[in-house]
């Protein structure tokens, strides 16, 4: 049996990105690979600009995961840009953090509203696990994102969960992320 191209390079890589990670701790409020959160298919479906290259977007994302699960309000702060300002022309901004769950409804397009949401959620031991990674690099100078995550936590029941994103490839920010219920679209 052969296999085919498509099936085996998202796994080649996958693998490759684990092994070539970079595992030391950083120190609090700087984002850290540590052990990866990440053990997660991922493909590209575009060409992918400067800065979004697969490898440095997984590390990125695994970097925010960390942080999100240590509860370091200083590191994730790092993770989005600090105007809540939607970008026309040359402009970097901030769009919208959502989740949608048990508990409700979160929507916010303002950047200073995220710690108090982070630290709420750190107080319930939740934890995300990214567990698939879809990256197309639309347009510059960002990529989309589309993941499939594990989440745990004392006050929800629902394991996994299907969103979507957006990150800044100059700045490694994030300036849409979106979680839904479950994990079907």
């Amino acid at each position: 049996m052969v296999m085919r191209p498509r099936i085996f390079l998202p796994l080649l890589v996958g693998l490759s990105l684990l092994l070539s990670m970079d595992r030391s701790r950083g120190q609090e409020g700087q984002p850290a690979t540590g052990t990866p959160t990440v053990a997660a298919t991922v493909r590209n479906t575009t060409p992918l600009p400067a800065g979004c290259e697969l490898d440095e977007v997984v590390r990125f994302l695994t970097a925010f995961l960390d942080a999100f699960n240590r509860g370091d309000a200083v590191a994730l702060q790092q993770f989005f840009p600090e105007k809540g300002v939607y970008p026309y022309a040359d402009q970097h901004g901030f769009q919208w953090y959502s989740v949608t769950d048990q508990n409700g409804h979160l929507v916010t397009s303002d950047p200073t509203e995220l710690p108090a949401y982070f630290a709420a959620r750190h107080a319930q031991h939740e934890r995300r696990k990214l567990r698939e990674l879809e990256v197309a690099g639309d347009w510059e100078p960002s990529v989309d994102l589309v993941f499939r995550l594990s989440r745990r936590a004392d006050d929800i029941s629902s394991r996994k969960t299907l969103g979507k994103g957006a990150m800044y490839c100059d700045d490694h920010t994030i300036f849409v992320w979106s979680m839904g219920q479950g994990d079907r679209p």
